[in-house]
């Protein structure tokens, strides 16, 4: 049993996650702020070609502006660049920073990447004839176990003999990494198949591997990475050079993409071959478990063991293909060789296929052009859920009409898209996977556009299914009551989210949703520590859909049409029509009930008086320039033809206003008196109707005593003034009224004076946290935006502090702004473990220091690192190898806090 003050704990975490967006819902995917790059062999590079120019770049995208930093942990090798807001920028990396030649050494190639916001990551090899990239994914998500994928090296070797082998590169995030790798074939050092042996890398340290031979003894597809302790490492694996397919002899290329850790494999893809291939594209596809059964469209196409593969040609016609697995996989798409559909367009490229279950919502991409401008074709693949292509948007445009249903699964539908060169956005309400590709002459590449990084070994099951299995169109009926639960088998406390408002604290939950929508439901999981992907917690959610089981239809029809909506068919209806049926496309649970209702088609008389200055006059789309009779057919609005007799008759009006000693002629009648006077002339088209407003008005004088506001305009009573300063002022305005007579206008204006100026009585803040702040002004009426009404307040907290000084109506403010002071950390000089009294046991950071990430390093007095941590809640205990070794150690901190500024803190501590 959990003890009680856990739970309450636990309870005001998740109270708060309800009150302030779930902290932990955030889904993980390949964007990011930190990472990790590197480069393998390209091939050509050594094969004494004087024109050979490779170079080596990433390639930043980002949705807001940004700072990006890329260095080598192992020396002092930097350089910062500037990410403007929905744009790319391109880095050229140094060859002797992170370029890896060597098989099986350990080398200092690793770079670090780390950003000031949320980034997409690229990375690019690209030679005189050569070219590919992949995407990068970021720190949080990377893992402790891979397997290896390439495509099976190339027989021949005539390009660059020796060159033609399958390879992979690891790179550390932590010190002290040991890896174990399990190699298919015979490594390029003699390492033998089938054999594991381990290999100790510190932080940005990498070890590259390359095989023996080529063809299918150099193919290291199965090859099983797995780091110790949960440490995470970054793995990219692919060719150092190949042909697509194997058994050619010409058109080589080094290929590489991202490996995927195991946790995010899948068993749903859709497969989309490549826009301008008429051979179509090689996929390979490597399993997680024994006896994996994989179907394509429904038929079984491979059963593949633990670690195996299976190769083969997905067509450009029809281009489409549906997989699913009976457990977890990985799949990558290879374009061929140029010269294999001879359409020489683009050369060997890989690019990782993301599983459906791993939808991603929003994403910032890029197309590529290669140095000598040999790129003509950029296209995109996308594949979404065919419910959601409704709001599938690409920059900002729906693109809704570019998607066809996959045949395979018409849940799914799939779009191939050419796009111009530079940076796109992809947006959908629901989720989308997808990749790019770019293809010139002898030159192509392609990368996964991004997609989300949920462990899919946790799963929420419903109605014991697991929620992956489910597709995007499953439902269930409002009054089934649905079973909840997790394999949640080394958890602390799970938690529901039922999505309608409801939550539980307990592993399984029977629920019955009382109103039809869509709920998401998130279920969240405390583990017993953190788990090899680093979480304390695993965050499960499922959209799912609660259908009604009635449903009340509403329509109208005209008189006589034949009706067929809905499922509902009837001909010629001439009354209301009710009617219930269960078979229709409306409802899935229970029955629809149609009120059908009937609109006449009419003859209708429509007399409209106007006056002249209305013509011309529009009448539904007819449009008039005289008065008369017409006979425009016009469709309501239901669609019913409707008949209209239009008489159109010509109004004039004359508004006069004369002074109080002149007389108006009325068509021959003068007039002197205030009234309505009106007249009819009569015609064979149309009627005029003249009617007179005669106003009367005397000569007046008029006087106005008014307040106004220093620094506002005055605009009344004729006046057009700029008051500038206080005091009372006296003004006359001779004017003719609006019907000529003439009138003297005087005002007495009034400017009450109104000033205020905040002064601070001590402008270091930072020093004591008070100061006195004083409203300096002539007026009484005083308002802090504290709600205080004295000249003088004491405030303690950082903050923008406004006064407002009200006079007669007029009112002036002043502000003082007290910025945020800065985070300082203090660190205890010592600690006693040792006499084991509970206190004073830990180094680590006070818990009011307000830090956003934080790196430490202790080293002992010979310049050794005893302890280092990448997290604010560190705890050392004073023990080196689980000795409490006596003595002084020196410590070095790097930190940023709430102001993004990175700082660093020195000292020593006594272990005592």
């Amino acid at each position: 049993m959990k003890v009680k003050c856990y739970l309450l704990a636990f309870t005001m975490l998740l109270l708060l996650w309800l009150l302030s967006g779930n902290v932990f819902s955030q889904v993980p995917s390949t964007q990011g702020t930190n990472f990790f790059i590197t480069y393998m062999k390209n091939g050509y590079q050594g094969c004494n070609d004087p024109g050979f120019n490779e170079h080596l770049k990433a390639i930043i995208s980002a949705s807001d502006a940004c700072q990006v930093t890329i260095s080598n942990p192992s020396n002092a090798w930097t350089t910062t660049v500037n990410v403007a807001q929905n744009s790319l920028t391109t880095v050229e990396i140094p060859f002797d920073q992170a370029y890896n030649e060597v098989s099986e050494s350990v080398q200092n190639l690793g770079l670090s990447v780390s950003a000031t916001d949320t980034i997409s990551l690229v990375i690019s090899n690209e030679a005189t004839n050569s070219f590919d990239a992949s995407f990068v994914l970021p720190n949080p998500v990377l893992a402790d176990e891979y397997i290896v994928q390439n495509f099976t090296p190339a027989i021949s070797s005539t390009a660059c003999p020796g060159a033609n082998r399958g390879c992979f590169v690891i790179i550390a995030t932590q010190n002290n990494t040991i890896v174990d790798i399990t190699p298919t074939k015979v490594t390029q050092a003699g390492r033998p198949a089938n054999v594991s042996f381990p290999v100790t890398l510190n932080t940005g340290q990498t070890y590259f591997v390359y095989s023996q031979q080529g063809g299918t003894n150099g193919d290291l597809s199965g090859t099983k990475v797995k780091a110790r302790d949960c440490k995470k490492i970054q793995v990219f694996n692919g060719n150092v050079l190949t042909t697509i397919p194997s058994n050619l002899d010409n058109g080589f290329d080094h290929i590489f993409e991202q490996a995927m850790p195991i946790a995010y494999w899948g068993k749903k893809f859709v497969l989309t071959s490549s826009l301008s291939r008429t051979g179509g594209d090689f996929v390979k596809i490597t399993a997680l478990e024994n006896n994996t059964q994989i179907f394509k469209d429904g038929v079984l196409l491979a059963t593949l063991n633990a670690n195996a593969t299976h190769e083969w040609v997905l067509p450009a016609n029809p281009g489409i293909a549906y997989i699913e697995a009976t457990n977890p996989c990985a799949i990558n798409l290879y374009n061929t060789t140029s010269t294999y559909d001879n359409s020489y367009m683009g050369d060997p490229s890989m690019v990782w296929i993301s599983p459906v279950e791993q939808q991603i919502k929003d994403i910032l991409f890029s197309t590529f052009q290669a140095d000598d401008g040999s790129i003509t074709i950029n296209a995109v693949n996308i594949v979404c859920p065919t419910s959601a292509v409704y709001s599938m948007q690409l920059n900002g445009n729906n693109i809704a009409t570019e998607f066809q249903p996959v045949s395979g699964n018409p849940e799914y539908s799939y779009a191939r898209i050419t796009i111009n060169q530079g940076t796109h956005r992809l947006r959908n309400s629901t989720g989308f996977v997808g990749h790019v590709y770019g293809f010139g002459s002898a030159k192509g590449y392609a990368y996964s556009i991004g997609s989300s990084m949920i462990n899919l070994n946790r799963v929420m099951y419903i109605d014991d299914m697991a929620s992956t299995e489910y597709g995007p169109n499953s439902y269930w009926c409002q009054p089934d009551t649905i079973h909840f639960r997790t394999n949640a088998s080394n958890s602390d406390s799970v938690f529901w989210n039922m999505g309608d408002g409801s939550v539980f604290f307990r592993d399984s939950i029977i629920y019955k949703y009382n109103t039809a929508g869509t709920f998401e439901v998130i279920n969240i999981i405390k583990l017993h520590g953190y788990n090899c992907l680093g979480h304390l917690y695993d965050t499960l959610r499922y959209n799912i859909n609660i259908e009604p089981v009635d449903t009340v239809l509403y329509d109208t029809i005209c008189f006589g049409q034949n009706y067929n909506r809905w499922g509902f068919r009837k001909d010629s209806v001439i009354s209301d029509w009710h009617a219930t049926d269960s078979a229709t496309n409306v409802v899935r649970c229970g029955a629809a009930t149609l009120h059908l209702k009937v609109a006449p088609v009419y003859h209708h008389f429509d007399t409209v008086a106007l006056y002249a200055d209305d013509f011309p006059f529009h009448y539904g789309p007819y449009i008039y320039d005289h008065p008369g009779t017409f006979l425009p057919l016009l469709h309501t609005h239901l669609g019913c033809d409707s008949l209209i007799t239009l008489r159109l008759d010509l109004l004039v009006i004359n508004n006069v206003d004369i002074c109080e000693t002149e007389y108006y002629d009325f068509y021959g009648t003068m007039l002197n008196s205030s009234g309505t006077y009106k007249i009819h002339f009569q015609s064979m088209e149309c009627d005029t109707f003249v009617t007179l407003n005669l106003g009367i008005h005397p000569h007046k004088q008029t006087h106005f005593d008014d307040i106004a506001c220093v620094g506002k305009p005055y605009r009344k009573h004729g006046f057009v003034l700029e008051p500038d300063s206080a005091g009372i002022y006296h003004y006359e305005l001779p004017l003719h009224t609006v019907w000529g007579c003439d009138s003297l206008v005087t005002l007495t204006l009034q400017l009450p004076e109104v000033t205020v100026e905040i002064h601070s009585s001590n402008p270091n803040f930072c020093d004591t946290y008070e100061t006195t702040l004083t409203a300096i002004t002539p007026n009484n009426n005083i308002r802090w935006n504290t709600n205080e009404t004295t000249p003088d307040i004491t405030v303690t907290n950082p903050g923008t502090y406004t006064v407002i000084v009200t006079e007669q109506n007029c009112e002036i403010f002043d502000h003082f702004i007290i910025e945020r002071c800065p985070t300082a950390i203090v660190f205890p000089s010592s600690i006693t473990p040792a006499n084991a009294d509970g206190i004073n046991d830990y180094f680590y950071l006070p818990a009011a220091a307000e830090v956003l990430e934080l790196s430490i390093f202790i080293y002992d007095r010979w310049g050794g690192c005893v302890f280092s941590s990448t997290s604010p809640n560190f705890r050392w205990d004073g023990k080196i190898k689980g000795q409490f070794i006596q003595g002084v150690y020196s410590y070095v901190v790097t930190y940023r806090a709430f102001d993004k500024k990175s700082k660093m803190v020195s000292g020593v501590i006594t272990v005592m």
